[in-house]
């Protein structure tokens, strides 16, 4: 009489198999849209920043020379942290 099946060994190698499979799959789509977020947040600070000068501009008649200066008046609650480790770039506007 045979035993018909497969044995804990053949299955744990075949889960092992298929779990390289859906991670070499999976760390570069991770990669690609981690970095896709960062732009999309860069993105969103750059509007930030301009909303702000453009109000700053619109309120005190004049452009702000820094952004701290935008803080400082209350229209950023904080100088935007590029996710990059970057720094944004300033140029007044005018």
């Amino acid at each position: 009489m045979t035993k018909e099946g497969f044995t804990l060994a053949e299955i744990m190698i075949v889960v092992a198999i298929v779990g390289l499979l859906a991670i070499s799959i999976a760390l570069p789509n991770f990669a690609r849209n981690r970095e896709k977020t960062r732009m999309v947040i860069c993105e969103e600070h750059r509007r930030i920043i301009e909303a702000a000068e453009k109000q700053y501009l619109f309120d005190m008649g004049k452009p702000s020379e820094t952004l701290q200066d935008l803080v400082d008046a209350g229209y950023l609650d904080e100088i935007p942290q590029c996710p990059s480790g970057g720094v944004y770039a300033w140029e007044p506007s005018g």
